[in-house]
């Protein structure tokens, strides 16, 4: 096998160790997860109100779901990475978290529309039940499906089929806020009951699409899967390329996704504040911004293929944190366009590179647990925000940007500190 220097800076590309049909495949699957967590989010106050229950109760049960999302998810991923030890497929899980989150979203409006509780009864509380049922059961799944990226594609190409996530996650937040009102139309049955069926069915062609042997070397031997190597190949691979200390990879992990996480949300909560300051139609220009984000994803994922996902995430923080601070302290129409482009242009260097970040600094039989940290830290991230930011008091333009800003100092730190886990840049 010919080994690689690591020395160039700049690296071609590299499609043919990409799984495209596989990584399509596993993309259609995070689709249909985001698609129902908008229907979940977009329905939940309502559903609560018509069983009797109080529209506020929805911000305790999103905040109850984050909280044991934090503890499962890491979890789940370290569990199907046992799936893989012992029976080479990480499917149970995945097949049966699917299965599951189906049936139980379905139930949801079932239970609403067939049952009608007293006002005191405790039959009332069968629906949060069956709520919080429904966002553990999604969590068996997420991170030991997100985790087959690594087996879909080789190191260098991560960022590259990760865009594909990026791409179609972004056009459905992106279309969601426009398309409230016909989705709000259909009702929660046929909405529930499409996104469960549309679940199950790209999971059944994930499955199907997973037990082809060919893998992303071009090779038809199934010991050359990129997410189990064989020791010929590890042999290939720079010592470095493995952590020196786990905990201190998963910890970086981890700080990294709340701070990534944090970073973007100012980013974006600001862009719309600048909006709504110069008196624009925050819905459809934060729109038109979002499907240009989305529509970018990709094109950003062949420069970080070329760059190194590391090195790609550095330099997309950077203008990100420029454009913060520019639309909080010279908010006027010409900086938000200013914005707008710099964001296309940058944003998703930052935003393709997490999961490719994370899969690099493990050793492979990890790699479930690496991604079920990262995904934690997002949900974290949400929990701890109010409180990391309370000394900030009431935020503004000019205290997002700032707050922002901060964030996105703290994950250039951890990325770059990355490097002495992992020196070897391999991704």
């Amino acid at each position: 096998m010919n080994k690689s220097s690591g020395t160039d800076a700049i690296a071609p590309p590299q499609s043919q160790n990409i799984l495209w049909r596989k990584v399509w495949a596993l993309t259609a699957l995070q689709g249909t997860i985001t698609l129902s967590w908008v229907f979940y989010k977009l329905y939940l106050k309502s559903l609560l109100v018509d069983f009797g229950l109080p529209e506020n109760m929805a911000a305790g049960i999103l905040l109850l779901e984050d909280a044991l999302a934090v503890v499962i998810e890491p979890l789940m991923g370290g569990l199907s990475d046992g799936s893989m030890r012992w029976m080479g497929t990480r499917f149970p899980f995945i097949s049966a978290g699917v299965i599951l989150s189906s049936a139980l979203f379905v139930s949801i409006p079932t239970l609403t529309t067939f049952v009608e509780p007293e006002p005191d009864s405790w039959v009332r509380w069968l629906l949060p039940g069956l709520l919080v049922m429904w966002s553990l059961a999604m969590t068996v799944f997420r991170s030991p499906a997100l985790t087959l990226l690594g087996k879909y594609a080789s190191p260098r190409n991560l960022p590259k089929a990760s865009s594909l996530l990026t791409l179609v996650g972004g056009i459905i937040v992106a279309i969601a806020p426009i398309s409230n009102q016909f989705i709000l139309g259909l009702g929660p049955g046929p909405t529930f009951t499409i996104a469960s069926i549309s679940m199950l069915g790209t999971a059944a062609v994930l499955r199907a699409v997973d037990a082809t042997e060919t893998t992303a070397s071009g090779s038809s031997n199934e010991s050359s899967n990129l997410e189990e190597p064989p020791i010929a190949q590890e042999a290939d691979k720079p010592v470095a390329a493995q952590p020196k200390h786990l905990f201190l990879a998963l910890a970086l992990i981890f700080v990294t996704s709340i701070t990534l996480s944090w970073g973007s949300g100012f980013l974006m909560e600001t862009l719309k504040s600048l909006i709504a300051e110069l008196g624009g139609n925050v819905q459809w220009l934060t729109f038109a911004v979002a499907i240009a984000l989305a529509l970018t994803a990709v094109p950003a994922g062949y420069w970080a293929e070329r760059l190194g996902n590391r090195l790609a995430m550095l330099i997309g923080i950077g203008p990100c944190m420029g454009l913060l601070l520019l639309m909080g302290f010279v908010p006027n129409g010409a900086i938000f366009a200013i914005a707008a482009i710099g964001l296309v242009a940058f944003f998703n260097l930052v935003r393709n590179g997490g999961l490719p970040l994370a899969i690099s600094l493990v050793p492979p039989q990890r790699i479930g647990l690496a991604i079920g940290i990262y995904t934690a830290g997002i949900k974290a991230a949400g929990i701890l925000k109010g409180t990391a930011f309370s000394p900030f008091g009431e935020m503004n333009l000019v205290k997002g940007a700032i707050a922002g800003s901060i964030a996105f100092v703290a994950a250039s730190s951890f990325i770059a500190a990355s490097r002495l886990v992992q020196p070897a840049d391999s991704v």
